[in-house]
């Protein structure tokens, strides 16, 4: 009762839909949340229809649900494939608060219950629907949201110094070598 399902698609072979950002499941990064790539439709060279995004709304990939991708549009009006749905919270649940539910391993292991009621893994709207989630008071939504980005902030910060530190090693490895 707190979410809606976006419906109707738009042609992004037709103007001006072939210049906006077209989403699709392979620009999300499994169990993140981030983007990790854009393109419009244009460069996809995307045929079948598609959902109009607004900002700030959340995108979820029906398809192999066990992957997690979700994430949230920030970058204003922008198209996803027809494998995703576009959610939106009607102010009884914040969107940002939707994606952390959404990347849950309970409600991924929920999903992959659901999805393998048939042949493609996949969570049929009316499945999604019928999913509840725990709501609690707005305050409450953001300081879990609040705790969650600080962990994630921590986690991103240890995974770069991880990253940097590699690359030295693999220089100085080279330069140990040529040496």
């Amino acid at each position: 009762h707190f979410v809606s399902i976006r419906g109707g698609q738009v042609d992004p072979k037709e103007a001006p839909w072939r210049d906006y950002v077209l989403i699709a499941p392979n620009h999300i990064e499994s169990k993140s949340g981030r983007i990790i790539k854009k393109e419009t439709a244009a460069e996809q060279n995307a045929e079948s229809g598609k959902y109009i995004v607004e900002n700030g709304e959340i995108i979820y990939s029906k398809i192999r649900p066990n992957l997690a991708k979700a994430c949230i549009n920030l970058d204003g009006r922008v198209l996803c494939s027809a494998d995703m749905y576009p959610l939106n919270c009607n102010g009884k649940m914040l969107n940002k608060y939707l994606l952390y539910l959404l990347l849950s391993e309970e409600f991924t292991r929920l999903a992959t219950v659901e999805s393998e009621r048939v042949a493609m893994p996949k969570i049929n709207r009316e499945s999604l629907a019928e999913i509840k989630f725990p709501v609690p008071p707005i305050s409450e939504q953001r300081n879990s949201i609040e705790k969650i980005e600080a962990q994630t902030s921590r986690l991103d910060a240890l995974i770069s110094e991880t990253d940097c530190s590699i690359e030295l090693l693999k220089e100085q490895r080279i330069a140990l070598i040529s040496a």
